[in-house]
């Protein structure tokens, strides 16, 4: 065994723990028969068996996966969130929350990050869908929407990894440039940062 691979759990161990994960976690209980059918691919090739073993299931069992439920439920955390970072400091009457609110939401843009295909586009319907969002607040802005928006929130996987992160960057660059929001000290253009709701 790799000097490295020694000192982590064994292939039943890894197993159980995979099993047990799946039941309670995952809400969708794994076979051994399953894993061991998916153990099939690794034959040895870079490492020994055993060792490419132990190391796809320790992956697995560090895999982090989020089911149905959680995703609709992160993404109205995310929603909330959002919502409360942009009114709390507003001055507003307890009758008058809902119309701030609109006035919000009507001002704000929700886009995805990458293509429409990846993943993003996946967490941005259940976030449209989850929060009753009409489809015309995520389309992308026009030059000609500066005075229309304020706000532009990226969302995509709730885990931003160093690849997403710069990839924000990039179309976030994009957005301004067309604005010109840099050279428009009065442009109403807010970009918000809401902190992921996952571990990185």
């Amino acid at each position: 065994m790799n000097d490295i691979l020694r000192d982590f759990p064994n292939i039943v161990e890894l197993k159980k723990l995979i099993m047990h994960t799946s039941q309670t976690v995952w809400k969708r209980e794994i076979t051994e028969k399953e894993i061991d059918r998916w153990l099939d691919n690794f034959t040895g090739e870079i490492l020994s068996i055993d060792e490419e073993r132990v190391l796809a299931l320790w992956l697995l069992s560090n895999f982090v996966y989020y089911n149905e439920d959680e995703v609709r439920h992160l993404c109205t955390v995310l929603m909330k969130d959002f919502v409360h970072r942009m009114l709390i400091n507003v001055d507003t009457r307890h009758d008058e929350i809902d119309k701030k609110l609109s006035e919000l939401i009507s001002k704000t843009r929700f886009l995805l990050l990458g293509k429409p295909s990846e993943s993003g586009g996946y967490i941005l319907y259940y976030f449209r869908t989850i929060n009753d969002l009409h489809i015309s607040y995520f389309n992308p802005p026009q030059s000609s929407d500066i005075d229309l928006i304020d706000n532009l929130v990226f969302i995509d996987d709730v885990t931003l990894t160093a690849g997403t992160g710069g990839q924000a960057y990039k179309q976030l660059k994009k957005y301004t440039e067309s604005y010109n929001v840099e050279g428009q000290r009065n442009s109403p253009l807010r970009v918000k940062r809401i902190p992921h709701l996952g571990p990185n």
